[in-house]
This record gives C-alpha cells, sequence and structure tokens, in this order.
C-alpha cells in the first residue's frame, strides 16, 4: 500500500516538474514578450516627453501630470490587446486569453478617465466583473 502510494506521488512530481520545465520553455521561446516589453518603454518615454514638451506635438486631447498615467493604461491596454493578437497570429497559443483580459480592462479604465463624458466610467466595472465571471465560470467548467 505505502509503495504504491510512492509511485503516485513520484509520478505527481515528475509531471509537475515536466510541466514547470514545459512552461520554463515556452516563456525561453516567446517571439513577443520582448518586443510587447520594449514597446511599452518607448510608449512611456514618448509619454513623459510629450508632458514635458506640451508644444512638440498638436493632439485632440491635452496630455499633462494629471492625465498621462490615465493615457499611460490606456496605450498599455492596446499593446496587452496587440500582444494577444499577435501570439494569435504567430502561433504561440500562450498566454492570449490573460493578454486579451487585462488589455481590455486596462484600456477601458484608461479611456474612462481620459474621456469621462463618453460614458466608459460606467462601463469598465461592468467589464471587470463580466471578466471575473468568465474566468470563474472558465475554472469550474474545467474540473
Amino acid at each position: 500500500m505505502d509503495d504504491e502510494r510512492e509511485k503516485r506521488l513520484e509520478e505527481r512530481q515528475r509531471e509537475r516538474e515536466e510541466r514547470h520545465l514545459e512552461r520554463r520553455e515556452r516563456r525561453r521561446n516567446d517571439p513577443v514578450g520582448p518586443i510587447i516589453g520594449a514597446l511599452i518603454l518607448i510608449w512611456l518615454g514618448v509619454l513623459f516627453l510629450v508632458v514635458q514638451n506640451p508644444a512638440m506635438l498638436r493632439l485632440p486631447i491635452e496630455i499633462s501630470w494629471n492625465n498621462v498615467w490615465l493615457i499611460f493604461l490606456a496605450g498599455l491596454g492596446a499593446l496587452l490587446i496587440l500582444r494577444g493578437i499577435l501570439r494569435a497570429a504567430t502561433g504561440y497559443r500562450f498566454g492570449i486569453a490573460g493578454s486579451l483580459i487585462w488589455g481590455i480592462v486596462l484600456l477601458l479604465i484608461g479611456l474612462a478617465g481620459v474621456f469621462p463624458g463618453a460614458g466608459l466610467d460606467k462601463l469598465w466595472p461592468l467589464a471587470l466583473i463580466a471578466l471575473g465571471l468568465g474566468l470563474l465560470l472558465t475554472n469550474l467548467l474545467r474540473r
């Protein structure tokens, strides 16, 4: 009885180690992650440059220290959505759903702050609730 239990425990441990190695290998071979990381830094640098030099660009909205983080969140959300789309297009099927979910949430939060009269301030909390319910149902249905 104890031998069988030990064998099952050893097999579970081997399976965990194999899954861990697979995840590590997928992350190392990720063609999209480093590109998106660089684009996020570029986006933040461009925003800070525009805030410090407002006459540099003529934009339909004013970018100031009061709203720069909201604009950054909106851009970050757009980049996360782009990451999900690129991963789907390249066949790299790791983290697509998470990228799309968090991208939509951050995009809605940022746009709700930048355009307060657009009604997005009422939409993004509902989006969070819907996404949370979707994740909960997905995990419950897997079991």
